[in-house]
């Protein structure tokens, strides 16, 4: 995977022989770890727990994660910039103490919008506890303030292998309560439990007793004032980012039935898996790598490099997704999941695309385009809502996921054209990539349709087509081997 180095500058090789690029490892492992956990059960759960079921964990976790997103009022972001070691103890303290108080708010949020807010009645179709979101966004708010205290205190390997705690407690709850029949308490309580577990393993490894006691209120009052622009600013653009990726649970709970919205949560969950562990280790490497190359006018080749790695891992996965997706997942969770593998179809063009072009994304920091990103994303989440509400008014729900996934794509191909630019290189040098591998897949997409219209077995069509796949690939690995050794 990260060969990229071979085509930068060898005054930065010894980059990827840093204690960064270990801990990046050390991340990954850990986080790889709960997230086989959390696929290997997915079968098993998607029979045991309805597209309803699905759609209950989905508008769940939405409207958490927003709630999340004000998790101590993003003082947390500050722990890792002080100098001094009891200046960031009291950020700590303080984003701990500022999150339960904000508990109490939401609590009462969820209570009067669920009876007297007619956009939020639609919340009161859900066979769950509202009171269980309270209680998911206190531990996820306090694991997320935990990761910028492991951050600064350098304990990566607690925070990996607490990841690994976490989709190993969640597979483990979600299957044995599914089993037990409580659903889809089942798949909301192996959320809130991964979560509870992160946090008890963190802070019985990493903080004292001692470290909390020297935090004194005229401490806490200090780090508040000093670092008040961190509530300020970043609390509402985190809010924003969140309910930019968030809002689509919610409008199609509100739009359809559940049903609807548990087949977008399979789909969305299968292809964002992968992409979090893959993509994001890339993302971190590149972020490092791009701040240096900037400096040393190589970022054009850095950038095009990367593109190319990522389209060379991503393009036969999505793919394969986008022509066989309903067979797949109907031998994988069941027939009553077919629906779930069309709308996959409709997204993994663009997401695809998001894959491709995320890591990239923080050419537009390092180039300081920050005001003309908020106004970017904020169009973006405006292209997203008309999407799904025009869809609606088209025909229904697939329409909603087909305008969805359409729009999703145009504007990160423009958003890819644009880093191109920023970066130095010409508009058509994505283009040129894209067009390079798609003639090199050419044979297994013949390969693929041609299993695809010749059976009618979910099963046989799956097999068949993953054998296509292994087998084009290993072909590619022992093609690329000769021409190393040639």
């Amino acid at each position: 995977m990260f060969g990229l180095h071979r085509n930068l500058p060898s005054n930065q090789s010894m980059f990827f022989q840093s204690s960064l690029f270990k801990d990046m490892w050390i991340l990954t492992l850990g986080n790889s770890i709960g997230q086989i956990a959390l696929l290997a059960v997915m079968p098993f759960a998607s029979r045991l727990y309805s597209p309803s079921d699905y759609g209950a964990l989905a508008l769940y976790t939405s409207v958490l994660l927003t709630g999340v997103s004000l998790a101590g009022l993003a003082y947390h972001q500050a722990i890792p910039v002080p100098s001094k070691d009891g200046d960031g103890t009291a950020l700590l303290i303080l984003s701990l103490f500022i999150e339960i108080l904000l508990i109490g708010t939401v609590s009462g949020v969820v209570w009067i919008g669920t009876r007297f807010v007619p956009p939020l009645a639609f919340l009161g179709t859900f066979p769950i506890s509202f009171w269980l979101f309270p209680l998911g966004i206190l531990w996820a708010g306090i694991y997320k303030i935990l990761i910028s205290w492991c951050t600064r205190a350098g304990r990566f390997t607690e925070l990996a292998l607490s990841k690994g705690v976490q989709g190993i407690g969640s597979a483990f709850v979600t299957v044995a309560m599914g089993m037990a029949g409580f659903r889809p308490l089942g798949l909301i309580a192996g959320y809130i439990v991964s979560q509870s577990l992160g946090v008890v393993y963190i802070l019985q490894k990493t903080i004292s007793f001692r470290q909390v006691q020297a935090a004194s209120p005229l401490r806490l009052l200090h780090v508040a004032k000093k670092y008040r622009r961190f509530p300020l600013y970043n609390t509402w653009s985190d809010l924003m980012n969140t309910l930019s990726s968030q809002l689509t649970p919610i409008i199609l709970a509100s739009l359809y039935d559940p049903r609807t919205t548990g087949f977008f949560a399979l789909s969305f969950q299968v292809i964002n898996l992968p992409m979090q562990f893959i993509g994001m280790a890339i993302q971190q490497v590149f972020f490092q790598k791009a701040s240096q190359a900037y400096y040393h006018n190589s970022l054009d080749e850095l950038t095009r490099s990367t593109f190319a790695l990522l389209v060379r891992i991503g393009f036969l996965p999505f793919l394969y997704l986008t022509l066989v997706g309903p067979e797949l997942f109907a031998f994988l969770f069941g027939e009553r999941w077919h629906m779930a593998g069309i709308y996959t179809q409709w997204m993994s063009p663009w997401l695809f695309t998001v894959f491709c072009v995320a890591p990239l994304y923080s050419i537009l920091y390092i180039l300081e385009r920050q005001k003309q990103n908020t106004l970017f994303q904020a169009f973006i989440l405006l292209s997203r809502v008309g999407a799904l509400y025009f869809g609606a008014w088209c025909g229904g729900a697939l329409w909603s996921i087909a305008l969805f996934g359409g729009v999703g794509l145009v504007l990160w191909i423009f958003l890819l054209t644009w880093i191109m630019c920023l970066s130095g290189n010409i508009p058509t040098a994505a283009a040129e990539i894209l067009f390079r591998e798609a003639k090199r897949c050419a044979p297994v997409v013949v390969a693929l349709l041609i299993v695809k219209f010749s059976f009618q077995s979910y099963g046989v069509i799956t097999l068949l087509s993953l054998l296509c796949v292994a087998a084009f690939a290993f072909h590619s690995f022992e093609r690329k081997e000769h021409s190393l050794k040639t």
